[in-house]
């Protein structure tokens, strides 16, 4: 296995010593002071015996890296960590966090950290997560429910499956929750046996990177609808905002049942959104169309529990792009998201013509 936590005993006190005293480390932690090694001992000494402590060592291959410590009752862990200097920035906290939420299933329903404001990385780990953040004077806080891996026991019984690996799905989990439903949300691959444990009503996919079986969309009766930020069947697949000013499509926000294809169900609603480039960039229209879609959703939200909306077949042939033709079309250029779009596109139709002079002169 490629990372694996192993739980911490006698033979790692120095180790632990060596790199609770680390420079960064002290920085981050909200008691910045040295620890001196008589101290420690008697620290490390109790949290081994005690049992409401869980201490691991972090192994990226077979390497001793990082430690990660889970504090609590049954109800609520609270995380402290730490990776080793020479392996920061590399996304081992991500994959220590996600080690921690599976270790952790059945030792406490949910997860907590206190992170302070200038520690970005920690913050974007847990973020990545589907952490839910808090801001409080001091320092961010964030919190989540352990879920069962297998057959992701997020809020048993729920009446609404939310499949998103994105944080820009929160507008509508809070919607839903606000209207006092019972929300269940999943990022990992949905699979029948979830769903026979968990019986959902309604399933909503919005910015989820997996495909969901007919097996699944038979068990809910066809209740499952996709948010797509484009106007379908115009940029079906991947990157939809990028493509639809590179190859001057129509833009807007759909609603659609989903289906075995990828953005080919039959669509609920969809609103056209029209752009001007001098004035977006990427950024602001992926977010314009973002909070579109939701306050789409918000709208239809009534229609599409009770299944009143009218069906509407996708017609024509559309275009359609994978995350292979975004990354060779876009090879060798970086892109700045906050870039004017216009002034982007002047530069591709630079580079086109540049490559066609090109060949000319080769022939």
């Amino acid at each position: 296995m490629k990372y694996k936590l192993r739980r911490v005993c006698e033979k790692d006190r120095d180790i632990l010593f060596e790199w609770i005293n680390d420079k960064q480390c002290r920085k981050n932690s909200f008691h910045s002071e040295a620890v001196t090694y008589e101290e420690y001992c008697r620290w490390f000494s109790q949290k081994l015996a005690d049992r409401m402590c869980h201490m691991y060592i972090y192994y990226y291959e077979d390497v001793p890296i990082g430690q990660v410590s889970i504090d609590g009752e049954s109800e609520t862990g609270c995380i402290s960590y730490f990776i080793v200097s020479v392996y920061r920035g590399q996304g081992h906290d991500y994959n220590m966090l996600q080690l921690v939420e599976h270790e952790m299933q059945g030792k406490v329903k949910k997860l907590t950290a206190c992170v302070e404001y200038d520690n970005v990385a920690s913050q974007m780990a847990f973020k990545k997560n589907n952490y839910t953040e808090i801001e409080e004077k001091d320092y961010i806080r964030y919190c989540k429910e352990i879920r069962d891996r297998e057959t992701e026991m997020y809020d048993t019984g729920a009446e609404i499956i939310v499949l998103t690996n994105n944080r820009n799905a929160m507008g509508i989990i809070l919607y839903l929750e606000q209207k006092e439903h019972f929300v269940s949300i999943i990022s990992c691959k949905l699979t029948l046996k979830m769903i026979e444990h968990i019986k959902p009503q309604i399933i909503i996919s919005y910015n989820y990177r997996y495909m969901i079986g007919r097996d699944i969309i038979d068990f809910v009766n066809g209740k499952v609808f996709n948010l797509h930020i484009s106007l379908l069947p115009w940029n079906r697949g991947s990157n939809p905002n990028y493509w639809s000013f590179v190859e001057n499509t129509p833009k807007g926000i759909t609603i659609h049942q989903v289906d075995e294809g990828l953005d080919t169900g039959d669509i609920v609603v969809q609103k056209e959104m029209i752009f001007d480039e001098e004035e977006e960039s990427f950024s602001s229209s992926y977010e314009k169309l973002n909070d579109g879609i939701v306050e789409l959703f918000i709208q239809n939200w009534d229609s599409i529990k009770d299944r009143t909306y009218q069906l509407k077949k996708q017609e024509g042939e559309g275009s359609y792009h994978t995350i292979k033709d975004f990354k060779q079309f876009t090879k060798g250029n970086i892109i700045d998201w906050n870039e004017n779009i216009a002034d982007y596109k002047r530069k591709l139709e630079r580079r086109e013509n540049s490559c066609i002079s090109h060949t000319e002169d080769n022939q």
